[in-house]
This record gives C-alpha cells, sequence and structure tokens, in this order.
C-alpha cells in the first residue's frame, strides 16, 4: 500500500520527501488579494447595477416622452432607424442582432477593464463583480 506525503519532509518508502507547499505568508498575501479582488468586485457590480438601472429608467422616460409626442401629432420618431443604429453600435459580435453573445462580450470586456492593473486576483474580482449585480 503507498503512502501519501502531504506537508512538508516526510519519510515515503526509506526515500526522503519533500511535497511542495506555499509559505503561510505568500497563502496569506494571495488570500488578502483574493478577498481584496472580492470587495472591490461586489462594489463594482452594486455600482453597476446601479448605473445600469438608472440608465434604463432614464432612457424608458426618453422613450415614453418621445412615444406620447409622437401620438400627440407632435413628432414623428423613426423608430426602425432607432433600432438599426442601435444594433449597429452594440452588436458586438457583427452578427447583425442583440443577443446573450453581445451582452456576455460586454460583461467580460467590463470585468477586464476594471479588474486590470490593480493588483488583485481576476477570479476573487469576477466572484465579487457576479454577486454585487445579483445584489
Amino acid at each position: 500500500m503507498a503512502s501519501i506525503c502531504i506537508g512538508g519532509p516526510r519519510v515515503c518508502r526509506g526515500k526522503r520527501r519533500h511535497a511542495e507547499i506555499a509559505s503561510i505568508a505568500s497563502v496569506q498575501s494571495m488570500t488578502a488579494a483574493t478577498g481584496f479582488g472580492s470587495m472591490v468586485g461586489f462594489c463594482c457590480g452594486m455600482f453597476a447595477k446601479r448605473a445600469g438601472s438608472a440608465a434604463a429608467i432614464t432612457l424608458g422616460g426618453i422613450v415614453t416622452l418621445f412615444q406620447l409626442a409622437a401620438w400627440g401629432g407632435y413628432i414623428k420618431v423613426n423608430w426602425d432607424k432607432i433600432s438599426a443604429d442601435t444594433v449597429r453600435t452594440f452588436d458586438f459580435d457583427k452578427s447583425g442582432k442583440l443577443d446573450h453573445g453581445d451582452v456576455s462580450f460586454a460583461l467580460k470586456e467590463t470585468v477586464t477593464v476594471l479588474s486590470s492593473n490593480m493588483g488583485v486576483s481576476g477570479a476573487g474580482f469576477a466572484a465579487g463583480f457576479a454577486l454585487g449585480l445579483r445584489k
């Protein structure tokens, strides 16, 4: 039966083996970076959610006002042109339509931009960002 060597130097089958383990300082540093990245990601995610909600409310209000003005005969809104321009602007995967791929691309780019050059764990930041978006 084979023995399993975990941790520092052990004697396994008569031979001295050294398992590679991270020092306590590097584990603490990694944990601190991941924890900080998660916290910063959470805050950025909450901000993105609130900013997105504010943008959606503003856009909804503008569309409502335009539609009411068009219904009242004050203006004529070319919704087909607005739709085409919106698709052209936000169609990141160039599929010709706004879909899940565009949202996924935008989210990945947002996390990449927000977590770059911070020296924090990207995985911790992404997890915190996702949690912040859900809160």
